[in-house]
C-alpha cells in the first residue's frame, strides 16, 4: 500500500462507524490502556467523548476499520490530538502510515497554534511515531495514579 492509497481509505468518520468503534473496535492493548488511565474513564466512554469533541477521521482497510484519530479543541488554537490504531496498521503499513500522518497532521492542525497531549513512556510506537511528526517531550515523567505507568507530556508549537 502507498501513501496515495491511505488517503483514499483515511475519511471522516460517520454514525455508522462511530457506532462501530464503540462497541466493536479493538485498539492496541497499550493504547486502551493508555486512555483508561489518562481519562481516568472507561475506555469506551473516554472514546465516545473524544468521538463527540472532535471532527474524527477513520482508518479503513479492506473494510474495516483499524483506526480512529482527530483533535479535540482544548483553548483557542490549542488542540489535543489523538490516535488509536490496531496491530495491523502498525505491522502491515507501519512506513505508509507514519509518511501519510505527517500530511494529515499538517492538514488537520491548520487552526491551531500549539498541540499537546500524554503517552506512556512504555509505548515505544507511539514516542517514536510522534517524534518522527516533529513532537517534542519534556524530560519530566507524569503519572496519573499512584501505580500507574508514567507518562511523557509531549508538543509541538505551530
Amino acid at each position: 500500500m502507498n501513501v496515495q492509497d491511505l488517503c483514499r481509505f483515511t475519511r471522516l468518520a460517520t454514525p455508522g462507524d462511530i457506532q462501530f468503534l464503540l462497541q466493536e473496535f479493538k485498539p492496541r492493548d497499550i493504547e486502551r490502556h493508555e486512555v483508561e488511565e489518562i481519562s481516568k474513564l472507561p475506555f469506551q466512554e473516554a472514546l465516545r467523548q473524544s468521538l463527540m469533541y472532535s471532527k474524527a477521521y477513520v482508518i479503513d482497510l479492506d473494510g474495516t476499520i483499524e483506526g480512529v484519530f482527530g483533535i479535540n479543541d482544548y483553548d483557542p488554537g490549542v488542540g489535543i490530538p489523538w490516535l488509536l490504531v490496531s496491530d495491523r496498521v502498525l505491522q502491515e503499513h507501519p512506513r505508509t502510515f507514519a509518511r501519510y500522518s505527517r500530511r494529515i497532521l499538517n492538514r488537520l492542525s491548520k487552526p491551531y497554534h500549539l498541540l499537546f497531549n500524554y503517552v506512556f513512556k512504555e509505548n515505544e510506537a507511539a514516542v517514536q511515531w510522534l517524534r518522527f511528526l516533529g513532537f517534542q517531550f519534556f524530560d519530566n515523567q507524569f503519572y496519573f495514579s499512584d501505580f500507574g505507568p508514567p507518562c511523557l507530556l509531549f508538543y509541538k508549537e505551530l
